[in-house]
Parts: C-alpha cells; sequence; structure tokens
C-alpha cells in the first residue's frame, strides 16, 4: 500500500496528477482500520474520514473519475503493476530530480513506538537490524516455503557485527530460540506505530519482500532481501537473494532469461511458477548466512535508495539498479 502512495506523490510531484484524489473512509474500510498510517496517506490524498453524507457523495463519484496508483503509465512503453515503476523510476524520474523515498516519520508515530517501548521494557540499541520472513505457503507442497529456523546462523552473525536484531511478525510466525542481542515481537500485540517506527529507523532492514520491507525502502532505509521470486528488477538501495526454480529431477537452475521466456519476470505470486511444473529451493541456512555476510559488505560502502546507479548492462537488461548476491549473480549469465 506504501508503495502506491509513493507513486501518488511522485506523479503529483512530477504534475502528471494535477491535485490529490480524494479519498473517502468508511469506519468499517480496512485503511481506515490502520489509524497509523493517515498522517502519511494525507501527503497523497485529500482523506475524507467525517461526515457520513460527504463519504457516501465521494464514494459514489469514484466510478465516474476512478484512480488506481495500483497501476501507473510514464510513457508508451513505461506501463503497468506499480512495482515496475520503481524499477523504471531511473528513467522516469531522474530528469525531474524526483526523489522516491520522501517519507519522514511522523512526531506521533514516533512518540507512539517509543511509548511502546518504553512500557514494555523494549532497550532498543543505537545500531538495529529489523527482520522479518514471510512464512506463507503458496505451494502445495508444504515444504515449500521460508523456514525460520535457517535463519538462526545468520541472526548470531548479525549480533556478532555488533548488531541488535528486532524480528517483526503475528502471532502465527513460527518460534526461534531467544538470543541476547534480539528482540522477538512476533508473539506480542502492539500498535502499527512500532512497526512503522523500527522499519524507518533501522540500520537495515533483512528478510522478505512484503509489508515491513516496502515499510522499510519508503522511508529509505535500505533492504537485503530474501527468497525473492520477482525477477522484474531491483531497486536502487536493495541488495537480493533470488529464490532458485528447478524442474523437479534437474539440477540446474532457471536463468532470468529462462524465467523471462516463461513470462514469469514480474510474476506477483508464487502460483505462476508451480502451474508451469517449476519447483522453488528455499535457500539453506548456510546459503543465507552467505548472503547475509555479502549484504553487509554491500551496504558497508553506504549504498543507499539514493545511490546514483552504476551497474553493467547486464543488470539493466533486467531492470537490476541494486546489488545481487553471488549465487544469484549466476542466474544473469
Amino acid at each position: 500500500f506504501l508503495d502506491q502512495l509513493v507513486l501518488t506523490k511522485t506523479m503529483l510531484a512530477k504534475g502528471s496528477l494535477k491535485q490529490k484524489p480524494v479519498l473517502p473512509l468508511y469506519n468499517k474500510s480496512p485503511i481506515n482500520s490502520k489509524t497509523a498510517l493517515l498522517p502519511y496517506l494525507k501527503e497523497g490524498f485529500d482523506v475524507v474520514v467525517d461526515g457520513i453524507e460527504n463519504i457516501v457523495l465521494f464514494n459514489a463519484l469514484v466510478p465516474i473519475s476512478p484512480f488506481a496508483p495500483i497501476f501507473y503509465k510514464s510513457s508508451e512503453d513505461k506501463y503497468g503493476h506499480n512495482r515496475k515503476f520503481f524499477y523504471d523510476k531511473n528513467t522516469t524520474s531522474k530528469s525531474n530530480n524526483i526523489n522516491l523515498h520522501t517519507f519522514d516519520l511522523k512526531d506521533v508515530t514516533i512518540n507512539k513506538a517509543r511509548d511502546f517501548l518504553d512500557v514494555n521494557n523494549y532497550k532498543l540499541a543505537e545500531d538495529f537490524i529489523v527482520l522479518y520472513l514471510n512464512e506463507e505457503q503458496e505451494f502445495a507442497n508444504p515444504s515449500y516455503k521460508t523456514d525460520p529456523l535457517s535463519f538462526m546462523e545468520s541472526i548470531d552473525y548479525v549480533i556478532n557485527q555488533g548488531f541488535q536484531v528486532v524480528r517483526l511478525g503475528t502471532k502465527k510466525s513460527s518460534p526461534i530460540p531467544g538470543r541476547h542481542g534480539l528482540i522477538d515481537l512476533t508473539k506480542i500485540e502492539r500498535p502499527l506505530e512500532v512497526d512503522l517506527f523500527l522499519c524507518g529507523t533501522a540500520n537495515l532492514y533483512l528478510g522478505s519482500g512484503s509489508g515491513p520491507g516496502s515499510m522499510a525502502q519508503n522511508f529509505g532505509v535500505p533492504v537485503a532481501e530474501l527468497a525473492r521470486f520477482d525477477y522484474g528488477g531491483v531497486r536502487p538501495g536493495n541488495f537480493v537473494q533470488y529464490l532458485s526454480f528447478f524442474k523437479p529431477n534437474s539440477p540446474k537452475k532457471y536463468t532470468f532469461s529462462e524465467i523471462k521466456k516463461l513470462g514469469l519476470l514480474s510474476a506477483g505470486s508464487l502460483k505462476g511458477f508451480e502451474v508451469t511444473g517449476l519447483i522453488p529451493a528455499f535457500p539453506t541456512s548456510r546459503e543465507n548466512l552467505n548472503f547475509v555476510t555479502e549484504a553487509l559488505e554491500y551496504f558497508s560502502k553506504n549504498r543507499t535508495p539514493q545511490s546514483e546507479p552504476t551497474n553493467p548492462p547486464k543488470y539493466q537488461k533486467y531492470n537490476i539498479w541494486g546489488g545481487l548476491s553471488t549465487e544469484s549473480l549466476e542466474l544473469l549469465n
């Protein structure tokens, strides 16, 4: 959702959108239930939350003048799902000097998050990394998903490098062993402001490319993404480990060009790979550790979401403006 908001703000800054779209919110709206987002929504939308007659009026007008920031079009050959916009941004926004990472944490977010952390006696270190692992099962085979236990070596490594690790998730997240230097918030009820604050102030976001990852990169925090299956591009300031795919009983990994031929470069779900008969090889504990080691090295060179892209043509061919792990680099050849 934050990607849609950033796209809307960027369109306003470029002038391709002449005024803020009106966003009417009923009390039962899923967005309205996340009041922590309202201060940020107002940067891109005229939000209507008061007066049922006003909400009804504007909601009735939506079909007449709809606005759908899940899609974008900046030219005749630059269009599609909004995530592609962030790969194309280097050609669509560079000449206009537009910085896509324009969100700053609001005081209301900071204060509510700090109050929660203080009251619950969570001592946040000066240097910390946010960890989030999406455990959703999309393949029929239940073994084809991220296993948090395969990340324990990586957590230990990060802590030994002097960082505190703060794990985000929900009560459905799998338990992991405790560690000195690890704060696990997965089983803790907390306001959304806490996640926004942590993702917006961390030294690095580490984990799956979903909700919290979007929060981090839209606050300008570097992102190291684990087991990415969207082969359509990598944003500046991101370091990526791609999920490998195979045919059953074959040791050969599918390359970028082969995945492109299958029409799966920008797949939004693992279901597309399953339909074509491919199976994923989720990274092992050792592969995760190699990825984390390389990610910390990559970001130690001060690469940020605002860094000027300098990747060679073979990267740019696939809209890769960030970094790739060693194993993922092999898939480009």
